[in-house]
């Protein structure tokens, strides 16, 4: 039975540093479902605040933050340290499949030396695989809002990746449903991941589900994977597509006949409604 500590940032702690109260009220909505997930797998798992004690030896440890900076800055980052702790790498790679599911755009990994040498390291012996998660920027009102509003989809893709990296199979489902997020402002691309067809979790459906607005909106496409990159403007079965006000369509990624990991990217001319719908299952 595998042992995973998972720890929420700041909680309880003299590490409460300014901007500290938005990352916890989300870190801590988002914790219970990435436990329970991880426990109905058959892992045993403890949970931590911000303060460590020395001394720890779970196989895995899982550390739940939020990043803060401008307010437009937006995505998610992952800290670890390989040379201290080997294998990490490839956990973040894991759990970095998984969390892209959300389609909140990756930032950058071990961008500041907080990230990357977090001191939760030296809590662990080396033979831990550790990673911290920032979650999102909660800086950004409306990245804070959404990751208040999902965090059972956001807990259960982190889970999701850590039962990957045990190669524990389990029948769990994440909750990803349909969840609106919005483009901010016209032109601004949406990008996020999938894994489809057998190099991987099976994508049962794969849909980026788009709404107009108040303005006729024209969206693209594009979809990249294995070598390929197929444009919806490219394929006279998948035109550009042009939303009246109000109009919905879903978009099927697996239409695209890429399988593995993909890569997709999303834009609009004017101001839409956005959500990603579809299931992983091991």
């Amino acid at each position: 039975m595998p042992r995973i500590a998972v720890q929420i940032g700041h909680v309880n702690s003299a590490r409460w540093g300014p901007g500290a109260t938005h990352e916890v009220e989300t870190t801590t909505k988002i914790h219970p479902y990435l436990v329970a997930m991880l426990q109905k797998a058959g892992c045993q798992v403890e949970t931590f605040g911000g303060d460590l004690p020395y001394g720890l030896t779970h196989d895995i440890a899982i550390s739940l933050h939020c990043d803060a900076g401008t307010p437009e800055m937006t995505g998610y980052s992952l800290g670890f340290w390989e040379e201290m702790h080997p294998g990490s790498r490839e956990l973040a790679a894991h759990v970095k499949a998984f969390y892209d599911v959300l389609g909140i755009r990756p930032y950058r990994e071990n961008y500041t030396l907080g990230l990357h040498h977090y001191y939760g390291n030296s809590r662990w012996a080396p033979t831990t695989k550790f990673v911290l998660v920032e979650c999102g920027f909660v800086s950004n009102l409306n990245e804070r809002v959404w990751l208040q509003s999902h965090p059972q989809q956001v807990g259960e893709q982190i889970a999701l990746g850590v039962l990957d990296y045990l190669n524990i199979k389990t029948k769990e489902e994440s909750t990803m449903t349909s969840s609106s997020r919005t483009l901010g402002a016209r032109g601004v691309l949406f990008e996020g991941h999938a894994l489809i067809g057998k190099n991987g979790p099976l994508v049962e459906h794969a849909y980026l589900n788009v709404t107009g607005l108040d303005k006729t909106a024209r969206v693209n496409v594009l979809v990249w994977g294995g070598g390929q990159r197929r444009q919806t403007k490219e394929n006279t079965k998948n035109p550009p597509y042009v939303l009246k006000p109000s109009e919905s369509i879903g978009i099927d990624l697996n239409g695209f006949g890429i399988a593995g990991p993909v890569t997709w990217r999303l834009w609009s001319d004017e101001v839409v409604l956005f959500s990603p719908d579809w299931r992983v299952s091991q």
